[in-house]
């Protein structure tokens, strides 16, 4: 069994994923996770889960989607979306150091809350980094993540770093 465990598939319009999922069979891919990179691409993705028993959902803030603090009424939207059977990660949120990229403290306390919600939901997250490989390791380490687990999304580091 292939599952792809992270896509964005609700930026793509609804007459194309009957394709999408076409092909995915053809290539033996029997589950699709589609990460939520804001609260709204979050909701999305979670209405999709109905449009095919192939798709899961995460939700989550990407860093690069980050526009202020995230406060308690956000942290709640999303624990109300984890809630859904059919999400499976908090998806998509980390740390990404971009000349373009929003402060950093901002992503850090954007980060730990998602930390916090995927402990609180025994959820595993799905983290992006770039450019931010220490500080992500650094935050991972303090919230004690590895108690839930996870996957590393868009890993820059070498394999020194992996280790």
């Amino acid at each position: 069994m292939l599952i792809d465990s992270h896509t964005h598939l609700d930026q793509f319009p609804a007459d194309q994923l009957p394709d999408i999922l076409d092909r995915a069979s053809q290539a033996a891919v029997s589950q699709i996770v589609i990460a939520g990179t804001t609260i709204s691409s979050s909701t999305n993705a979670v209405a999709l889960t109905s449009f095919s028993p192939m798709f899961y959902a995460g939700v989550g803030i990407h860093p690069m989607d980050i526009t202020k603090p995230f406060d308690e009424k956000d942290y709640e939207a999303l624990k109300d979306l984890s809630q859904h059977p059919r999400v499976l990660v908090i998806s998509e949120t980390g740390m990404d150091f971009l000349a373009t990229s929003p402060d950093s403290a901002l992503q850090e306390q954007v980060f730990r809350q998602h930390l916090r919600l995927a402990r609180e939901t025994k959820l595993p997250v799905v983290f992006h980094s770039r450019d931010a490989h220490v500080e992500t390791l650094q935050i991972l380490k303090e919230e004690q993540i590895q108690e839930i687990g996870g996957i590393f999304h868009y890993f820059q580091g070498d394999k020194n770093l992996a280790y």
